[in-house]
């Protein structure tokens, strides 16, 4: 007879010396094992040992991660000594109209830029997309400059809001124009007295610049006979003059005020 535990419940058992190596099922907690040789010692746990090549990759690892963390913490508290800085000593006036007023003089450049591109395409022949694609960058630029628009007497911001208001109208023509030209690539019917396809809004914007033609008495569709209409290519190019002037009054009205702030600072000097 041999004696024992079970492994997991650790009830003493005896057996005969047969049933070593063999399984069995504890009474107590029920769970099978199988009956170790009391000669044999049990075997012992093994730890094995990195090799030298595994810890030296561990040890740069562990450096790596080291350098990262400090970067990371240097960075934060460089980020917060900034902030720190600039609570306890903010930039005063001086320096807050020069750097807005180096953003509004490339907000104005770039202004330029995009509207001359505008107007070269709608002389030489445009592509609608591209329209899109200038006209969504000139609204950005147009906002930018009026928040970046430095402090300045009433006259010459009243100059510069004015010029900035007609800019805006130029964008309208030019959205205008985008519609009608979609209007004509779907195959739509074209703007028809008194308001079929926006005829009301084409006509508030351009009023008698627009180009009308009436249809006939037997015209295919009943409810537009003997009514007026747009006709999609004449208007899409009235509407890209009508906007080319609302852009070259904007330049001419933003400029003078810049020239205006300019001879001011000059006389002050």
């Amino acid at each position: 007879m041999i004696s024992g535990k079970c492994p997991y419940c650790s009830q003493k058992y005896e057996i005969e010396e047969e049933w070593i190596g063999k399984m069995v099922g504890c009474p107590n907690c029920n769970r099978n094992f199988i009956i170790p040789d009391p000669t044999k010692p049990l075997p012992e746990d093994k730890v094995e040992m990195p090799s030298p090549k595994e810890e030296t990759a561990r040890k740069g690892n562990r450096i790596k991660s080291l350098w990262i963390c400090n970067i990371l913490l240097f960075l934060l508290l460089v980020f917060a000594g900034a902030i720190t800085f600039r609570i306890w000593f903010p930039p005063s006036p001086v320096e807050n109209n020069t750097l807005k007023n180096e953003l509004f003089k490339h907000n104005i450049i770039k202004l330029l830029d995009v509207g001359e591109h505008i107007s070269t395409m709608s002389s030489y022949g445009i592509n609608k997309l591209e329209l899109e694609s200038e006209v969504d960058q000139f609204e950005a630029t147009l906002n930018m400059a009026i928040v970046t628009w430095p402090q300045s007497p009433a006259p010459q911001s009243r100059l510069f809001l004015g010029g900035a208001f007609e800019c805006a109208k130029a964008i309208d023509g030019w959205r205008l124009t985008i519609k009608l030209w979609n209007l004509k690539i779907n195959k739509s019917d074209q703007p028809c007295e008194p308001n079929i396809n926006g005829f009301k809004m084409y006509k508030d914007y351009a009023g008698n610049k627009l180009i009308e033609k009436v249809y006939s008495d037997n015209y295919d569709v009943p409810e537009y006979s003997k009514k007026k209409y747009l006709p999609f290519d004449d208007n899409i190019s009235v509407l890209l003059s009508v906007s080319a002037e609302h852009y070259r009054s904007g330049v001419e009205q933003i400029m003078k005020s810049i020239g205006a702030i300019a001879e001011k600072a000059g006389a002050n000097n």
